[in-house]
């Protein structure tokens, strides 16, 4: 969606190109789609839990773009993105600590700063530029040797006298500094293996593992980064992001902590979707630490923004709208089940899809009005479609490679139908569709067998008290670090006037969790359904195990929920292979592919599972992925932060 947005984004654009987006089923978004369900007085259904940082200049970049050419019907309650996002501050992490039972949870919670800046204004903040260019100018003064770090030999030959000099005093002084943090976190260790002593200390012990973290972080940006610049982040992708802290010295309570495990968490970084033991986790040390230093350091407004309605409602009907006005064409119910490659093994000689559904008209309508916004609904509007009454009885999953397998079939050829494709799935459709692509070329086989991907589940639940009345105290937070397999939980209950819950039994709190999930690939003939009923012993069994933490008047420990406190829920598996997460492991980072890379010559690729900024699976390495497509296919610069 971003390619088509900015590969249209001009009357010139608009002239050299015909867009075509071929989608799967009835929406739009990928993992980000939503759905309202008219059964369920209109809840938004969600994938997992999606929210948006303060740091995602490209993301908000497109959807400010999108909200101003956007034409919303009259009664709509968004007339602008600050209608459709709110910023929040406070964001909790659940911390082991000790206690009478030994190693309880306790909630660990930040409210952070309101900052300058608008995210999306292309500005980065001042401080922050200064760091980033430093690490630059470095790398433009030195160069790299092994691991070690810098060494006598660093000075460019053809450097200025001063310029050395220069280079000399900075390097001089980076290495002091260094050795300054190495003995400031030496005593620290000191004073905090004596905290430690007693547990009871809570406040001062978790101020040590910060500054413990902290500085470990400081010095391995001064021996892994600043001497050879942005390169420095690609180098340490290799390592572990705990690793690399434990080599630097830090304390293991510190490696432990909640802060970190978080981190882990929002990458779903555990192989096999296996998170019983945080030391399954690996995630690659380059990404973190970028996106940690970005998120410290440079987030505008607020580190957090979420949507006031569903993803699929705040973001891709506005884009899909946009897109449709721009004269962009939307073929609905097609999936793409084959990638050829041309004779002469350089481009892509044809695609070919499946036509899951017929329509009834030529064109396929598929948002709904809720509240005056325009929805997606959970499912197809089966009255558009050729034997609608039948496909709803029988209720196929469109949207998953085991839907149904019959339906007629159609070749795009090069030159013909197409001149050039997006691809824009993850690598596990492409083992599927494209194993071609694999066999004629080394870099897209090289990419493909080194990407990961974890299946990930869900669970929303509709309760009839409020937050305070279920005792949670602290007010609307974002909670990670916390009990697995559903370690991260947030209250959404600010969605609930954008839904129509009447009668007796009304809600006051809406709670999202979700978490990995350990599930193999499913086949074509997975049972549709299967998993999702796993999801849902899964998220039974969490609640009366760890529902008693956040909420202890409602859920006391060790028990189900009372009858009438759930008012609805809804179970989501998210395991097909166009649906799983992609991973950042240690050392896959430097195997990824960059959007504009043509490795064949009529393909360019889209979304987060490229190399970008983050090279991470988020919003705004999509964005910014789609973004550098539309620049390599369009020619045109596209401004796109950190490029």
């Amino acid at each position: 969606m971003a390619a088509a947005f900015w590969l249209t984004s001009t009357a010139v654009l608009r002239e050299r190109f015909d867009v075509t987006v071929y989608s799967r089923g009835w929406r739009l978004g990928g993992k980000g789609a939503s759905g309202r369900n008219a059964k369920y007085a209109d809840r938004i259904e969600e994938h997992g839990l999606h929210m948006w940082m303060g740091v995602y200049e490209n993301a908000f970049r497109t959807i400010r773009a999108c909200y101003e050419e956007w034409q919303p019907r009259a009664g709509s309650p968004f007339k602008s993105w600050t209608d459709a996002f709110s910023p929040k501050f406070q964001i909790t992490f659940a911390q082991r600590d000790g206690g009478p039972l030994g190693n309880e949870w306790s909630a660990w919670h930040f409210v952070l700063p309101k900052r300058s800046g608008t995210p999306g204004d292309g500005e980065p903040l001042s401080w922050a530029d200064r760091v980033l260019c430093l690490a630059e100018w470095l790398a433009s003064g030195l160069q790299a040797n092994d691991r070690g770090g810098a060494t006598s030999g660093v000075l460019r030959a053809r450097a200025s006298l001063w310029q050395r000099v220069a280079a000399r005093l900075v390097l001089i002084a980076i290495r002091l500094t260094t050795l300054f943090l190495v003995l400031v976190r030496f005593l620290l260790g000191v004073v905090t293996r004596i905290i430690r002593a007693s547990a009871r200390i809570r406040p001062i012990a978790r101020y040590s593992i910060l500054a413990d973290l902290g500085l470990t972080m400081l010095i391995g940006i001064a021996r892994d980064i600043l001497p050879f610049g942005v390169a420095g982040f690609d180098r340490i992708n290799e390592y572990d992001f705990r690793a690399w802290l434990t080599h630097h010295g830090a304390l293991l309570p510190t490696v432990e902590s909640a802060p970190v495990r978080a981190l882990y968490d929002l990458g779903f970084a555990y192989p096999d979707g296996d998170a019983s033991s945080f030391s399954n986790g690996r995630g690659a040390t380059g990404s973190a630490l970028r996106f940690l230093m970005e998120l410290g350091l440079a987030y505008k407004g607020a580190p957090l923004w979420k949507m006031n309605a569903g993803m699929g409602d705040a973001v891709f009907a506005p884009l899909y709208q946009v897109l449709a006005a721009r004269g962009v064409d939307f073929k609905f119910f097609h999936e793409v089940v084959r990638l050829d490659v041309s004779p002469d093994q350089r481009s892509i000689g044809a695609i070919v899809v499946r036509q899951q559904a017929k329509l009834r008209t030529g064109r396929y309508d598929p948002l709904v009005t809720v509240g005056g916004l325009d929805c997606w609904p959970s499912e197809p509007l089966w009255d558009q479609l050729v034997e609608g009454a039948k496909l709803s009885a029988d209720a196929p999953d469109f949207e998953s490679i085991r839907g149904a397998s019959d339906a007629d079939e159609l070749t795009l050829a090069a030159g013909v139908d197409f001149d050039i494709a997006v691809l824009a799935f993850p690598p596990e459709m492409t083992r599927i569709v494209g194993p071609a692509l694999s066999d004629h070329n080394a870099e897209w086989k090289q990419m493909i067998e080194q990407s990961a991907s974890v299946a990930t589940q869900a669970f929303q639940l509709w309760l009839r008290p409020t937050l305070a009345d279920l005792g949670w105290k602290a007010g609307p937070t974002v909670m990670s670090a916390y009990a697995e397999p559903f370690d991260s939980w947030a209250d959404m209950s600010h969605l609930l006037p954008h839904e129509h819950w009447t009668g007796a039994h009304i809600p006051h709190t809406i709670a999202y969790f979700c978490g990995a999930m350990p599930a193999p690939l499913p086949l074509p003939t997975t049972p549709p359904g299967l998993a999702t009923q796993d999801v849902k012993r899964n998220a039974e069994k969490w609640l009366v195990d760890n529902g008693y933490f956040i909420w202890p008047a409602g859920l006391p420990r060790g028990t189900t929920p009372a009858p009438g406190l759930v008012i609805s829920s809804y179970f989501r598996s998210n395991v097909d292979p166009s649906e799983r997460y992609v991973q950042t492991l240690p050392g896959s980072v430097r195997y990824r592919l960059a959007p504009g890379s043509r490795t064949y010559s009529n393909l360019y690729l889209a979304g987060d599972w490229t190399l970008t900024r983050y090279s991470s699976g988020c919003v705004e390495a999509a964005v910014e992925s789609g973004m550098l497509a539309a620049q390599a296919i369009g020619g045109e610069p596209v401004r796109i932060y950190g490029h």
